[in-house]
């Protein structure tokens, strides 16, 4: 399971990236499709150009764009997602979705073998050039009109044949735009979409044909029309500015050239011929560039450009001689080739190598088949070579010792995707089986490993036995394989050219060893182990560099050229300029990373010659294990449908045998022979596996993708039908949208109707039809055991409310209850609100008299209750449709959703009393009350509303639980007025507007008048039930307690006799006279599409009285499961509740009365019953049970489904036809009858009539459809009721007594016996619910619903208003923020309280203070959460290193694109604000020129950056802030953000400084740095500021910071004068943008102020040998700490201002009143301190102050399995605090607990006493064996242990004095809230003062006179006000605290009890003393300790057993960078990577 989370995990980056990919691929494929179009051309084109045609790029700049710059982009990212999944085993993914679509279609020439997925996309590109072509042809010959005249019709034809030719030309620039594609060999493209240089050659072949056919066409078009027209001359005409068509004619020449040697019998007999003149492509691109242009060349630029980096990198390689090891000559003239290579260099089967030999060809590359392993054979890379006649002559020449050879690659596939399979079929051909012999190499590498290995048959065809030797070379020349017995490898060989095997003997196999020069190298990749990372850059770094140039030639020399003169500067130059910088380009940047990385290829151990027989007998075969499996074929070819058909088909299916047929055929590598096999593989495939196609889609995930789908569709229809309803009330739906909607659908059809039945009707409706789809696809999945665990909103559906009116709602139905409230409220208020905008004092309709505005609004509002009533009731049936697939496509049953329909019913009738009332009133008000009798035959009738209102009343009235239960039959009759009430509301509002309401009441009626058909006849889910002889009317609902499949003929029900109608039927069942019949009607049953409870691991029912009868049912599904299909099921415990003994008689009812049930032992349940009103069991209840037997009619029918088996389809299909036939109805009636009389006479048709002919229209189309589909159905059901006979044998009619109260009864061997076993009677109480639960979970995790719901609830609010705050920061350099958001937001804030400074407190500062107060909130209710044993997160993929030892240090996944992002973010901020801006300037008259003014202007912007930098900037640094935690960090780790953020900040602030100082100094106003403006910028602050912040940032440099870093602590402290000035500088309003996280820094740093002015009490100190020190502190039992966590300490004694950070090594959970640090003596302060401790007088006393702890809020260690920890020197001392943990976690909690490997790397032996520390000074561990433990121990730099080093101990005991107090939090226990007090009140109190100061003082000096108030002093006095608030909210807070504080510290008594004052020697490195019973033997026994060696990490981490392993770091850097590049490179996918330390 872990394995599975984290591959998902693993696979979240490479899926988002492939992704962006698909974005970004499919937007470029976009561009090339609109290319042709008049929209591109007209709309789009001209505004690009607009936007990107500038001085710097001209034209060439929107081509690069749109054309260029989208494939480099994927390029790159690319090499980045291939980065990341190179090292990941994807070899055991599932074959794809798509593994039917890569089966051959077609296989015949001249395509060859074409897959299905090839053949798609080759009929897309073809269809694409169709409408490439037909598009441009079309738009381009409209622009020509045919005149008279036979010469001017010839005229005609010829332009339009130009016009054709240039079409012709842009149609082969979209083919040549692929074009070099497939063969870029290294480009991250091709694996980028699964496919290798090998198998993709054969596209660029296809592409090359295309493109010289239509260059071609092209070329032909325009000499025939230059012909024709006279002007032959255009041939040689070469234009300076436009296209140079001589260069064209080159360009095409060349390219025929190459075209007409690619033809097969040329190429296969001229292969030279071919090869060189395929050398033309350079003169082909040059000159096609000279044709068109620099500018249009960028279209099919991507692939040139990858191409050329391709090249020049095999260029750089090939340069290389590589060390040929060996050559081994087979007798089938075959030779073997043996390369040294790189160990690290891998490469996977089925790669290829390109080879030149100089002394054969010094031109000529040939490519051939890797056939070595690089696992199995790490120093070797071989190749086999048949029938080159030179290279073997050469080789077997005996004085030969010594081969030159060049290589290129190998290029392979990025995945051994062969391992995917069960089994391999692989069939070759001659030297085809190479490839073949690389899989087998690894299978055999992956057997010797215990690695699971497919099946294997070799299919192998040869000319001559003497091929035969090549199965020698299925094992490697140099490898020693033990044991080949768990290969499953079988060889079919057959000689097809030979009959009998041959009589001679057989020849040897000779062996060549060469000696190589010293100057050759072993095989290396040419970029490093990083490949990918570094040809990402190259091609970025490259391309970037090249438009750095090109926009430098083109701003300094083309552009005045060409603006300055009237000259244009040549187009073919600037081409050549552009190539040659491209060249330039490519060649530097690739030739820098090549040698960069050359450094780090050499061999680290030379390679030994291997010495060896080079003659050895051909039977001395590598491993008689090979000989066994094969079997040799004389005469004969091979038979495949018998060889692969009847032999291994038989037992594999044939999608596992012969999808593999086609992928593995080494196709286009092989000889003739080869390739005839191969197409008879195909072929056998076409034929044979045709029926296994079809298996393989049965078996895909088809049906779960429709189910999705379906899904999806419904949810989209869903949203936009509540999309109508939220819109309806706005303005912009009743001025636009409705008018509209009214025009397109207002026809003589449907009327004013149809737009309501578009809008309202039909989507609910297609949805309840998608619906029944839906189910009936899913109803016969068993997903009841899906995912196994609980829904990932299993915590939403917890209960939040209980006992409430609304009884028990969970947190689901809480949210949608309080939206559609929300909705409510805004449907009305929105209604009101535009009603009442436009309302004034009207007029009477009928008596013309004026109404009062109050009268007026109350109309109004009655109006808008009616509409609201109506959202009401449009919900308001769904939930009693018990048979439509609504409810359960929301996976609701109508037993769970009937409460809804009471909650809405409330609500409905609430508002359509209220819209009655109103009117009463208005009419009352306004003497109209004779509007009461009213019924307009054309309008409102208000008599049937009132009628409607009345039976809704009646219906209301007996809906109260009092009445309903008591006089329940009054409810039932009274419910049926719902007829009444839906008639009469449907006359009052016409039936347009009831369409409204409609599909609720169309859906019911459908489900009325199925539940009526099916009631007709006599016959865990609920059943209603009708008894004639009780009640004829009355139906009352039932659960099902059988098990339809336990019981397959029966289905029962239990009826408690409570009620009146089950009292009746009580005693009419237990008459004494006989029943021999009893009359019952059914309606059902309705239930749950599936057994949801099956996915629990165990299940506590809890049942009172007859609410056991589904428990019933559940038991009886769980007995069959377990009984009869032996599947897994839930522990039950059952605990019910009696009022008497003698209900007990119910658990008789757990077993079927007619069941063959003979074992339950394996059922996992227990009972308990509980009788609550008896103290034991009483004789009495012991009655027998009694049976009573009825004998039915002949026309009684069993309970059958009413629809059949496909009853959901039936139901789709009911739905969907009758309300078709509605449709064509009412468009009939509307058409043919309602129109004319509307329109042809002075009548307007009833709207009641039209009323009644549509429900009329609507029974009888409901009754019809459901009629003819219960009628069809009926026969089905009746041959199943002739096959169930009846019941006439003699039946007991008792039973025996009930076995459950009777404990002296003998148990028998029947299955109730397993029942009375697993019973527990209790009585005389109830059950005790709240204890059991806990006795069976273990205890409820505290995490309950309710706080689960919050917390999720917080979290996505602040994830919101943090999206918001980012979202201002991205728009605001646009001109929408600054010309339209930014002044409507100042409009509305700008007050006389706030001034311009609200705006940027209103979007910069509260958003920020806001989500920090809800983190805290958030962080209050989390802290108590055990959230430490979840699982690993789903982002822990992308939390593990990806860069180690850059600049940056370790960085994870997360991190780095964070940072990405960020820097993304500032690149656009900056960039956009340019652009805005520099578009606005323009050539100024005040001496400024315009790169003064643009400079100006860039600066300026450079501190909006710096602003952007530093509002981020203190966050990090904020320790006690509630940001870290709520993002998962600590101060700790986000540290280094700060640092990132410091560097980048005073790097844009110094750019903006100095861009000042050049500004001014260039416009003489140099005097400007002197200037202090009291009403705008003081620029002497911002140079204080800067001056401030550079010798801050000067001193972080880490050289000055570790060697003096008491000089960097003092002058940090600067940053307060930093942000001092940087407030004058720029004034309070725009301090604001940065202004959260000084806020909450000042906050955290004022608490910490508080915190260290008291001295705490230091016990104790131990001074270890290491020269350590560990400070033992007392605690305050209420301070929680986790471990991890760090506190800063002040020694006044040693420096009175430094505080350093130390990991506490303590555990708050083992030691609740002590704390303790570890201090190692390294730097000068730790060492002052150890002399002070360390000097011979005795120290009594040591004065110390501490901030914190500050860590993190959770043990996320305990997520693992297992933890490895490792850590140098000191730093173990997190890892103490972790053990020490655990320890308590085991010991005490005894809770399961990782298993630990701690590693741990010293100095010196004496250094181990620091494992001393693993235990606590004082702690009563008595048993550490639960632990799992194990240490391994490195002393470095000793070889053996020394008795120096076991020195003892020293403890020091301190007497505090009284003033002492413990460490203690400085906020109570509830810091959380108090923070977050503190945080709002103090804000809320500064906004207060700041409004007080300006509106009363400020304002009216700004207003009243002629002055303007000090920005500096408005700054100050901010500054002033916000300290003052903090300083008065943290003080308060603290010292209320201090109370409680004060009385935790009385009650810890201090220590003066005699103590000794040493401990022990060392346990760890003394190996002969006795071990003893105490708690450290046991360490001593879990500990190893290695002398003299470093600790072998990459070996100890990748062999470590585990799942899911947690690998934590702390120690010294190069270490933390050790264990972080083993854990990221991604050969164990289940280490999970954290490291500990401040420094990175």
């Amino acid at each position: 399971m872990a394995n599975g989370v984290d591959h998902g995990a693993n696979k979240m980056a490479p899926t988002a990236m492939k992704l962006l990919l698909g974005v970004v691929f499919l937007g470029w494929l976009m561009i090339w499709g609109m290319l042709p179009t008049h929209t591109y051309r007209e709309r789009w084109l001209p505004m690009l150009l607009s936007k990107t045609k500038t001085t710097y790029f001209g034209r060439l700049g929107t081509n690069v764009l749109i054309f260029t710059f989208p494939i480099l982009f994927i390029a790159v990212v690319g090499c980045v997602y291939l980065h990341i999944v190179q090292k990941g085993d994807r070899n055991k993914s599932s074959s794809g979705a798509l593994k039917a679509w890569r089966r051959p279609l077609l296989i015949k020439q001249p395509l060859g073998i074409v897959s299905g997925t090839e053949l798609a996309f080759c009929l897309m590109f073809l269809a694409s050039l169709v409408w490439f072509f037909s598009c441009y042809l079309s738009n381009a010959l409209a622009n020509f009109e045919g005149e008279g005249g036979g010469k001017e019709s010839d005229g005609l034809w010829l332009a339009k044949l130009e016009i054709a030719a240039l079409m012709l030309g842009l149609l082969g620039s979209l083919c040549f735009a692929f074009l070099f594609f497939p063969v870029t060999r290294a480009s991250s493209l091709l694996p980028l979409v699964g496919l290798t240089s090998e198998c993709s050659i054969k596209y660029h072949v296809w592409l090359g044909h295309i493109v010289m056919l239509v260059f071609a066409a092209h070329g032909v078009c325009y000499i025939i029309v230059w012909a024709a027209t006279n002007r032959l001359s255009e041939t040689l005409s070469w234009a300076q500015v436009g296209v140079a068509n001589v260069a064209g004619e080159v360009a095409l020449l060349s390219g025929l050239l190459m075209w007409a040697t690619t033809f097969s019998r040329i190429r296969r007999r001229m292969f030279e011929l071919f090869f060189y003149t395929h050398q033309l492509y350079i003169l082909f691109l040059i000159f096609y560039l000279l044709h068109v242009g620099m500018s249009f060349f960028c279209l099919v630029l991507p692939g040139v450009y990858l191409f050329m980096v391709d090249r020049f990198l095999r260029f750089l390689q090939s340069r290389n001689k590589v060390r040929l090891v060996s050559a081994r000559l087979l007798p089938s003239e075959t030779v073997e080739l043996n390369f040294s290579k790189d160990p690290s260099f891998h490469y996977n089967p089925l790669s290829i190598l390109f080879i030149n030999v100089p002394s054969i060809a010094s031109l000529q590359w040939h490519p051939f088949t890797v056939s070595s392993n690089s696992n199995l054979e790490p120093d070797r890379l071989s190749i086999i070579i048949n029938w080159t006649e030179k290279l073997c002559h050469k080789v077997s020449s005996s004085s030969l010792d010594r081969l030159e050879v060049s290589v290129e690659g190998p290029y392979g596939p990025n995945a051994m995707a062969f391992l995917r399979y069960d089994s391999i079929v692989m069939v070759s051909g001659g030297s085809g089986i190479t490839p073949f012999m690389s899989i087998i190499r690894e299978l055999i590498f992956r057997s010797t490993t215990d690695s699971p290995t497919p099946s294997v048959l070799l299919i192998c065809a040869f000319k001559t036995s003497a091929d035969l030797t090549m199965l020698d070379l299925l094992l490697p020349v140099s490898s020693t394989v033990a044991d080949l017995s768990r290969l499953r490898l079988r060889i079919e060989a057959f000689v097809t050219r030979e009959s009998v095997p041959p009589s001679e003997p057989n020849k040897l196999i000779r062996t060549a060893w060469f000696n190589p020069d010293p100057s050759d190298l072993p095989l290396a990749p040419v970029l490093g182990r990083n490949s990918w990372l570094w040809l990402g850059a190259i091609i970025s770094s490259s391309f970037v560099a090249f438009l750095v140039l090109v926009g430098i030639v083109t701003r300094y020399y083309l552009y005045p050229i060409e603006n300055g003169t009237n000259g244009f500067f040549s187009s073919s130059r600037k081409s050549l300029l552009n190539l040659l910088f491209i060249c330039v380009c490519i060649v530097v940047t690739s030739t820098a990373a090549v040698l960069w990385n050359k450094k780090r290829s050499t061999m680290k151990a030379k390679i030994q010659n291997t010495e060896a027989l080079t003659d050895r007998e051909l039977e001395s075969v590598p491993h008689q294990f090979i000989v066994g499996a094969t079997t040799v074929h004389f005469g004969e070819r091979p038979d495949f449908k018998n060889a692969i058909g009847n032999r291994g088909l038989q037992h594999r299916s044939h999608g596992q045998w012969a999808e593999f047929l086609a992928s593995c055929s080494c196709k286009h590598l092989f000889i003739r022979s080869g390739q005839k096999v191969a197409l008879r593989v195909d072929k056998l495939q076409l034929e044979e596996m045709d029926k296994a196609v079809r298996g393989l889609l049965r078996r895909t995930g088809s049906k779960r993708m429709i189910l999705k789908a379906t899904r999806l569709l419904a949810a989209i229809v869903f949203a936009g039908w509540l999309m109508i309803w939220i819109v309806r009330p706005t303005k912009t739906y009743q001025n636009q949208w409705s008018p509209q909607l009214l025009s397109e659908t207002d026809s003589t059809y449907f009327g004013r109707q149809g737009t309501n039945i578009l809008i309202y009707t039909f989507p609910i409706l297609f949805i309840s039809v998608l619906g029944c789809i839906y189910l009936h696809l899913v109803q016969r999945t068993d997903n009841s055991q899906s995912g196994s665990s609980t829904h990932r909103l299993a915590a939403w559906k917890r209960p939040v409310v209980v006992n409430w009116p609304l009884g028990i709602v969970s947190g689901i139905e809480l949210t949608f209850c309080v939206m559609f409230l929300l909705l409510l409220i805004w449907f009305y208020t929105m209604y009101l609100v535009v009603y009442f905008s436009n309302s004034h004092h009207s007029h009477s309709e009928d008596t013309g008299e004026k109404l009062q505005l109050w009268q007026t609004r109350l109309d109004g509002a009655g109006i808008r209750l009616a509409l609201l009533g109506d959202l009401c009731c449009a919900f308001l049936f769904f939930p009693v449709i018990r048979g439509s697939s609504l409810l359960p496509l929301v996976g609701l049953t109508s037993e769970s959703s009937i409460r809804y329909h009471v909650w809405l019913g409330h609500i409905t009738l609430a508002v359509f009393s209220a819209h009655g009332v109103c009117y009463i009133v208005f009419w009352a008000a306004t003497n109209k009350i004779d509007e009461m009798l009213k019924w307009d035959n054309t309008g409102i009738a208000n008599v049937p509303g009132e009628m409607a209102i009345l039976a809704g009343l009646i219906m209301w009235a007996t809906t109260f639980p009092r009445i309903r239960r008591k006089m329940f039959e009054l409810f039932f009759y009274t419910h049926q007025l719902y007829i009444a009430f839906l008639f009469f509301y449907m006359l009052h509002v016409g039936v347009s507007h009831f369409c409204v309401i409609l599909p609720g009441v169309y859906l019911f009626m459908v489900d009325r008048y199925l539940r009526f058909l099916q009631s007709r006849a006599k016959p865990l889910s609920v059943v209603f039930i009708n008894v004639p002889g009780v009640s004829s009317l009355q139906w009352h609902p039932f659960t099902v307690s059988s098990s339809s499949r336990l019981e397959p003929e029966l289905l029962s029900v239990i009826i408690k006799k409570e009620g009146s109608w089950t009292q009746k039927l009580c005693r009419t069942l237990s008459s004494p006279v006989p029943q021999e019949r009893l009359d019952v009607s059914v309606e059902g049953p309705y239930g749950p599409v599936s057994k949801n409870f099956l996915r629990y691991d165990s299940l506590i029912l809890v049942s009172g009285g007859s609410g056991i009868t589904p428990f019933i049912s559940i038991i009886r599904e769980l007995i069959y499961r377990r009984t009869t299909l032996n599947r897994p099921t839930p522990a039950v415990l059952l605990i019910c509740a009696f009022k008497t003994s003698a209900d007990l008689t119910m658990l008789d009812l757990l077993l079927p009365v007619s069941g063959n049930i003979s074992d339950l032992s394996g059922l996992d349940l227990r009972i308990e019953a509980f009788v609550t009103r008896e103290k034991s069991a009483t004789d009495d209840a012991q009655n027998n049970i009694q049976t009573i037997w009825f004998k039915p009619l002949p026309s009684d029918v069993p309970i059958a489904p009413v629809l059949g088996p496909n009853g959901w389809l039936w139901l789709a299909a009911i739905v969907s036809s009758s309300f078709v036939a509605f449709l064509v109805l009412i468009s009939i009636l509307q058409r043919c009858y309602i129109y004319p009389i509307d329109h042809n006479t002075n009548k307007v048709f009833s709207y009641s009539s039209r009323s009644v002919l549509n429900v009329l229209f609507i029974c009888i189309c409901i009754m019809a459809a459901a009629s003819a589909a219960v009628l069809w159905n009926k026969r089905e059901n009746s041959k199943q009721e002739k096959q169930i006979q009846n019941i006439d044998a003699p039946t007991p009619t008792t039973s025996p007594g009930s076995r459950f109260y009777n404990a002296d009864r003998e148990l028998e061997s029947v299955p109730q016996d397993s029942l009375v076993k697993a019973t527990k009677v209790h009585f005389g109480g109830r059950p005790p619910l709240k204890m059991m639960d806990t006795a069976v979970a273990g205890g409820f995790s505290p995490r309950n619903g309710s706080k689960g719901l919050v917390l999720k609830a917080l979290q996505l609010l602040a994830a919101a208003v943090f999206a918001g705050w980012l979202m201002i920061w991205i728009v605001m350099p646009t001109n929408t923020y600054r010309n339209g958001w930014s002044l409507r937001i100042r409009a509305e804030t700008d007050s006389t309280y706030f001034g311009r400074q609200g705006a940027n407190i209103l979007i910069n500062t509260f958003p920020i203070l806001f989500i920090s107060v809800l983190g805290c909130l958030y962080l209050h209710l989390v802290k108590k959460i055990d959230t430490s044993q979840s699982s690993v997160h789903r982002l822990a993929a992308w939390k593990r290193p990806v860069a180690v030892n850059w600049p940056l240090g370790i960085v994870s996944g997360v991190e780095l694109t964070f940072c990405l992002m960020f820097l993304v973010l500032l690149v656009w901020f900056y960039s956009t604000f340019l652009v805005a801006n520099f578009s606005q300037l323009h050539q100024t008259d005040d001496g400024v020129k315009l790169w003064q003014a643009r400079l100006d202007m860039a600066a300026v912007w450079l501190g909006f950056v710096g602003d952007l930098c530093c509002a981020f900037l203190f966050f990090p640094v904020a320790r006690g802030s509630s940001l870290l935690p709520l993002l998962g960090l600590t101060s700790e780790s986000s540290i280094r953000y700060h640092v990132w953020l410091g560097h980048i900040t005073m790097a844009v602030f110094s750019a903006h400084g100095l861009c000042y100082i050049v500004y001014w100094a260039v416009t003489d106003q140099i005097d400007m740095m002197v200037k202090w403006d009291n009403t705008g910028t003081a620029y002497v602050a911002g140079e204080i500021a800067l001056l401030a912040g550079l010798t801050m940032w000067a001193m972080t440099l880490p050289r000055i910071r570790r060697k003096m870093f008491e000089l960097f602590f003092f002058t940090h402290q600067l940053y307060i004068v930093f942000l001092f000035f940087y407030l004058m500088h720029v004034g309070i309003s725009h301090f604001c943008m940065i202004l959260p996280g000084v806020y909450l820094f000042m906050v955290d740093r004022y608490l910490r102020f508080l915190q260290s002015r008291t001295k705490v009490r230091l016990v104790s100190a131990r001074l270890l040998p290491s020269e350590s020190i560990e400070l033992n502190f007392a605690k305050s039992p209420g301070l929680a700490f986790e471990p991890l966590s760090i506190v800063f300490i002040n020694v006044p004694g040693v420096s009175s201002l430094q505080w350093h950070p130390f990991t506490v090594s303590s555990s708050s959970n083992l030691e609740p009143e002590r704390l303790s640090v570890i201090i190692k003596k390294e730097g000068s302060w730790t060492r002052k301190l150890y002399r002070t401790l360390s000097s011979p007088v005795p120290q009594d006393r040591l004065d110390v102050s501490v901030e914190g702890p500050y860590g993190p809020v959770s043990k996320s260690f305990l997520r693992y399995d297992s933890l490895i920890l490792v850590s140098g020197g000191s730093g173990i001392t997190p890892f103490i605090s972790i053990i020490r943990e655990l320890i308590h976690q085991r010991t005490t909690l005894n809770r399961p607990t990782p298993a630990v490997l701690l590693v741990c790397a010293f100095k010196t032996a004496a250094d181990l006493t620091m494992l001393d520390l693993l235990l606590p000074i004082s702690g009563d561990v008595s048993d550490l064996s639960g632990l799992e433990l194990r240490i391994e121990a490195f002393v470095t730099r000793e070889k053996s242990a020394t008795d120096e080093a076991q020195t003892n101990i020293r403890t020091i005991w301190f007497k505090p004095l009284p003033s002492d107090v413990p460490i203690a939090p400085v906020l109570g226990p509830n810091g959380w809230l108090w923070l977050a007090a503190i945080v709002s009140s103090s804000f809320v109190a500064f906004l207060v003062l700041i409004g007080i100061l300006q509106r009363y003082y400020i304002y009216p000096i700004d207003h009243n006179t002629n002055q303007i108030f000090s920005y500096a002093s408005r700054s100050v006095l901010n500054l002033l006000f916000m300290c003052i608030c903090i300083m008065a909210a943290a003080s308060a807070a603290v010292l209320w605290n201090k109370k409680g504080n004060s009385k935790e510290a009385r009650q810890i008594q201090n220590i003066d009890a005699p103590t000794p004052t040493t401990s022990p020697s060392s346990w760890f490195y003394n190996a002969d003393r006795e071990l003893e019973s105490v708690p450290q033997e046991s360490l001593v026994k879990a500990s190893k300790v290695h002398f003299g060696g470093r600790p072998p990490l990459k070996k100890m981490l990748l062999e470590f057993d585990g799942s899911n392993v947690g690998v934590m770091a702390s120690g010294p850097r190069g270490l933390r960078h050790e264990v972080a590049a083993v854990c990221s490179s991604g050969l164990a996918d289940n280490l999970h990577f954290e490291s500990i330390s401040f420094s990175w």
